[in-house]
Parts: structure tokens; sequence; C-alpha cells
């Protein structure tokens, strides 16, 4: 996979993934609303671009960074409205979006 062309570790585009049958890998589904604001986040990524395109792990590896850096990194991003609407429907638990890190409490946990 070509790292240029992700988005948080996520290929963009419409390439169709099919289950490999017989396969242990357990999908996760968003509901309707969020899968609709994902794609158009996609769709925008892809017409403009983005601020973490090709920064999978800055954005959502396994250290978050601080919600001071996150909220520099996505100042003047082209696509932070979708990627805001997204955050809002898609509720991440995981990573930076718009601005906002989420999981940091999860980092902590790990470390007690």
């Amino acid at each position: 996979m070509n790292h240029e062309q992700t988005i948080r570790g996520y290929r963009i585009g419409r390439e169709p993934r099919k289950q490999p049958k017989g396969s242990s890998v357990s999908y996760l589904y968003m509901k309707k609303d969020a899968a609709a604001a994902h794609t158009a986040l996609q769709d925008a990524v892809l017409e403009r671009g983005s601020n973490c395109l090709g920064r999978a792990d800055e954005f959502s590896g396994d250290t978050l960074p601080s919600q001071e850096w996150a909220e520099r990194e996505c100042l003047g991003c082209p696509v932070f409205t979708e990627c805001d609407i997204f955050r809002k429907l898609g509720r991440p638990s995981f990573g930076v979006f718009a601005g906002k890190v989420y999981g940091a409490e999860l980092e902590q946990e790990e470390e007690k």
C-alpha cells in the first residue's frame, strides 16, 4: 500500500474489498450517516488533499499527539469541515479528527 494514498491508515478510493471466506477477522460497520460522512470525507480528500494525507502514523499511530499539536496541525486543513462532520457522526475512539484527540485516555490506562 502506498502511504501517500492513505488517510489515517485507510486507503482512499473506491476499490471494493471482499472478506475472504473462512476469515476470522471481524469487520466494524459504521451507521449509514457516519458511512456517508466518511465517503464525503474521502471524496474531499481526493479532490483537495488534507493535512494528514500520507501521515497516518502522526494522526493515529501508537502514540497520540497532544491536543495543542492536533489543533495546530488541523488548522487550515482543506477538508476540516468534512472531517468535523465525520468526527461528530462517526464518533471515533482513537486518533486525531478535526483538531480533536480521541483515545488519549486509552493510552493512560495501558500505562498503569
